[in-house]
């Protein structure tokens, strides 16, 4: 029996591991569902106006005057148009202009390359993306073409020469148009459930294993 200790010692922690993290994903589990229905209550709702600390699952509406002599691009996307053709497009980002507020990039959408800016007095509702942060990944920013691959405002506003702008960028919400908005809030992925399964599986096939390599060690 002696024989069977350290092997059944070893087992019984790794079924404890793979347990402990299922049950980790299934707490995980509950969680996301509760923020995916939040989420969709939130769409389902008017826009709020810009509370002091929005987060990205939150439908909101700014008003103000967007600077159209201040326009960027955004990233490379290509899309199909109505004739399954492929089309080089870009996120038209401008700032949006507030009195006695900072000023606040917005993604207003995708477009065919070049974009062109628009300009004046404008509502818009959509969601706040946090700033991004290049890493060496990222594709070289071009600010003298203003051409951008990370989405930070700062590094933008400072190309533009803006004052300090807000801390993330708005995207705009909306149906099918030039420039295309975001149709949606976003949606964090929600794959806790599958891997809930994997870990809960560990554990039988440890437990599976041993059951079958204890049996065989004692027949010997």
């Amino acid at each position: 029996m002696r024989r069977l200790l350290v092997p059944f010692v070893c087992t019984l922690l790794l079924v404890a591991l793979t347990t402990s993290l299922g049950i980790w994903q299934v707490h995980r589990l509950a969680w996301k569902q509760g923020l995916l229905a939040q989420i969709d209550v939130a769409e389902r709702a008017p826009p709020v106006p810009l509370p002091r600390g929005p987060t990205p699952f939150q439908k909101i509406v700014v008003s103000g005057n967007l600077d159209g002599s201040r326009a960027v691009a955004y990233a490379d996307d290509v899309r199909d148009d109505a004739q399954d053709n492929a089309v080089m497009g870009t996120h038209l980002v401008e700032p949006l202009l507030r009195a006695g507020q900072p000023p606040m990039l917005v993604d207003l959408g995708w477009e065919p390359y070049p974009p062109k800016p628009r300009a004046g007095p404008t509502t818009i509702t959509g969601f706040i993306r946090p700033a991004e942060r290049p890493t060496w990944l990222s594709a070289t920013d071009d600010p003298g073409h203003r051409r951008f691959y990370t989405l930070d405002p700062a590094a933008i506003a400072r190309a533009l020469r803006l004052p300090a702008p807000a801390p993330y960028t708005l995207v705009a919400l909306g149906p099918a148009a030039v420039p295309d908005p975001q149709r949606s809030l976003p949606r964090p992925p929600n794959d806790h459930l599958q891997y809930a399964i994997t870990w809960f599986s560990l554990s039988l096939v440890g437990i599976v294993m041993f059951g079958v390599w204890a049996l065989r060690a004692l027949a010997v």
